[in-house]
């Protein structure tokens, strides 16, 4: 095999698939083809970039020039991470085809960085926003091995790719691993309180994650390790399954031990889901998490018997016994729960309510009285909310949820609320409220796009959809209370051309939209019909009178300068008199007299000193 013609240098914390794809770049050959002349290939799909073999690395050291010292730190460490002893292990946790990386990264240095590829990193704690593994274009994971090096296997550029901009909060997990993997780097030193993870290694943080990651569940599905660092498995899933991860461990050990209430009742067999993590985490550095594992078994699978420091802030003041009871060699107390008046914790106030949803009162208050959220009153005779319909919501919402496609217009869901009003302010009848705004998310009338923020700021609308959910509300509109012009030609007894000037002219209220006809008021039919002088008369034959829908004829017969619209205001003035022959609103009776419209036309010309033809 020939040696490459431009040799490259790793970058800083550079992977070994992604050192291999620029140079592929650079000498203008395909990695795949590249990949197959290193024999870096298990089979059609699978490429090795893992556990070299000693041969493997020879080879690449030829090709490449580099030296094999250099290229094994390249995959076996990633600064406090040693891989090669691990890499294999079971609790690696190491996602090994495919890619995942920040976009703002990409875009300053065009490579991947070797800790993207470990599946519980979800975030780039220097852009804070979520790593990327999946192509909006072409609705697939971003292989490993591609075509070209810098764009995904569809065309798309890397460097075209949005950037999702999380809160700190959501980037506990990552910032943990990073302070461990670079002790040495100040930039990565993040001030963590309270979270006993802080005293482990990341090889331990890495343990611990592939034991209890199968007691969280997302979208009612369970994730165990081997989903979690699965190819298959999305970035997005990961990212959720961290975020409780963190949850768990901050403010230790009050989130623990009310997740693991939770837990216990979700689970059909939760003792022994208990015992099975307690066994594995066998080492001494778990001893704070084998003692509240212990302590929940000791405390759930009792019958008539709860800790006392568990349930000592929730209950108000009166007398309870006190039990001492000796479980191995931990001394706990004890009551009766029977006996304790338990507060209720899923009660929030309207205040809170808008600080978790980041909105105002009136469209708090809104979703309320839609019922979306359910409230109550309290004892004190106060509005309360019902904390788990407002986390419910979010949820939902959450779901539903995709991210922006790229120059798609969007607008923030607080203001979608204006920008339905001004497309709706001459409609008093179809004034859209806020929560007629989420009804329809939830229904997926509308399709929600993510955003940086907490709440529902995070959450956008498409400009588009929303345009078209206001035409196809005024349509459903004028379908019950409009007419056709068609449909009025016939009440009217016209020509189309006399309808369209009666509308032209204001004497008919009409609305159009983009491909569709023009819908007519019925009211201002009926005020139109209201205000012609209709005076009933037998049906009689008489070549005298004319039709309404004739009446441009006879003027352009007849060679006056006045026009159908001018007649028709004559009509309304009184100043001629329409005659019906049925009583019916069939506008086959409406008619006019053809002397006395003469007359007033030859009284109009005298008027404007003009002679009479």
């Amino acid at each position: 095999m020939r040696k490459l013609l431009i040799r490259l240098v790793p970058e800083v914390n550079e992977s070994l698939h992604s050192f291999i794809g620029r140079s592929a770049e650079a000498n203008s050959i395909p990695m795949k083809s590249l990949y197959t002349l290193l024999g870096m290939i298990n089979n059609r799909c699978n490429y090795t970039v893992y556990g070299l073999e000693d041969k493997r690395v020879n080879q690449l050291s030829y090709v490449t020039g580099l030296k094999m010292n250099e290229i094994n730190l390249m995959y076996e460490t990633f600064e406090g991470y040693k891989s090669r002893e691990r890499i294999n292990h079971k609790f690696s946790l190491t996602q090994k085809y495919k890619v995942k990386f920040c976009p703002e990264c990409f875009r300053q240095n065009s490579y991947f960085k070797k800790e993207w590829n470990l599946a519980p990193i979800t975030i780039c704690p220097d852009h804070n926003c979520k790593l990327v593994d999946f192509c909006m274009n072409c609705n697939s994971y971003i292989p490993l091995v591609r075509i070209f090096f810098k764009k995904c296997n569809c065309g798309l550029e890397f460097i075209n790719f949005p950037q999702i901009v999380v809160s700190n909060e959501e980037t506990t997990i990552t910032r943990i691993m990073y302070s461990k993997m670079f002790e040495d780097s100040p930039k990565y030193q993040y001030p963590i309180l309270n979270n006993p993870l802080t005293s482990i290694n990341i090889h331990e943080i890495l343990k611990v994650i592939a034991i209890m990651v199968n007691l969280y569940r997302v979208n009612d599905k369970s994730y165990p390790y081997n989903m979690l660092r699965s190819s298959r498995n999305s970035n997005e899933i990961n990212h959720i399954i961290m975020i409780k991860f963190a949850n768990l461990f901050n403010n230790w050990p009050y989130n623990f031990r009310s997740y693991l209430d939770e837990e216990i009742k979700r689970l059909k067999n939760p003792k022994n889901k208990l015992y099975i993590i307690t066994r594995k985490l066998n080492e001494e550095v778990f001893d704070f998490i084998k003692h509240e594992l212990n302590t929940c078994i000791a405390k759930w699978f009792r019958k008539d018997e709860i800790e006392f420091y568990k349930i000592k802030p929730l209950f108000y003041p009166f007398e309870f016994k006190l039990i001492e009871n000796q479980i191995k060699d931990s001394k706990y107390i004890l009551l009766n729960k029977t006996k304790v008046k338990v507060k209720n914790l899923d009660i929030i106030t309207l205040k809170g309510t808008m600080q978790i949803l980041k909105l105002n009162s009136k469209y708090v208050s809104q979703l309320i009285e839609f019922g979306i959220i359910e409230s109550g009153m309290s004892e004190n005779k106060r509005r309360v909310i019902k904390k788990s319909s407002v986390t419910s919501l979010l949820f939902k919402l959450n779901r539903k949820a995709i991210y922006p496609k790229i120059c798609t217009p969007l607008i923030p869901i607080k203001e979608c609320l204006r920008f339905l009003t001004d497309h709706t302010y001459r409609y008093e009848n179809l004034k859209p409220t806020f929560a007629d705004l989420i009804k329809r998310l939830l229904n997926g009338h509308l399709t929600l796009y993510l955003s940086k923020g907490d709440g529902l700021e995070k959450y956008c609308l498409s400009k588009r959809e929303l345009k078209d959910w206001i035409e196809e509300t005024l349509k459903l509109n004028f379908h019950r209370e409009g007419l056709s012009l068609s449909r009025v030609s016939t009440i009217l007894n016209l020509n189309p051309t006399d309808v369209r000037d009666l509308i032209n002219k204001g004497f008919l209220a009409s609305e159009r939209f983009s491909n569709w006809r023009v819908a007519i008021k019925n009211e201002s039919v009926q005020k139109f019909i209201s205000k012609l002088s209709i005076k009933y008369v037998s049906n009689e034959q008489n070549s005298s009178w004319i039709a309404l829908k004739d009446l441009r004829c006879f003027l352009w017969h007849v060679e006056c300068e006045y026009s159908f619209i001018n007649v028709i205001s004559w009509i309304i003035n009184s100043e001629l008199t329409v005659v019906q022959f049925t009583n019916s609103i069939s506008c086959k009776g409406f008619h006019l007299d053809e002397q006395e419209l003469r007359e007033l036309i030859r009284i109009k010309f005298i008027k404007m000193d003009n002679p009479v033809s």
